[in-house]
């Protein structure tokens, strides 16, 4: 989460891509749990037949809170 907010509900597109770099199928899973800003988050999803790699991107979240700056 590159971004200052914490992100919940975070919806995934998960795209199969072949030996060819051509798309073979796709599915939709959720992040894991609240993301803080800067923080990572897990998914588990299931392998696409015939996909050798994965372009996997962020579909939907929702906002939880503004990460608090402190002034020096």
């Amino acid at each position: 989460n590159s971004s200052p907010y914490r992100v919940t509900d975070v919806r995934l597109q998960v795209e199969g891509i072949d030996g060819a770099n051509h798309p073979v199928g796709q599915l939709f899973a959720w992040a894991i749990g609240d993301i803080p800003p800067g923080g990572e988050s897990s998914y588990v999803a299931d392998t696409i037949p015939g996909a050798v790699a994965y372009r996997v991107t962020v579909v939907s979240y929702d906002l939880v809170s503004v990460s608090e700056v402190q002034a020096p």
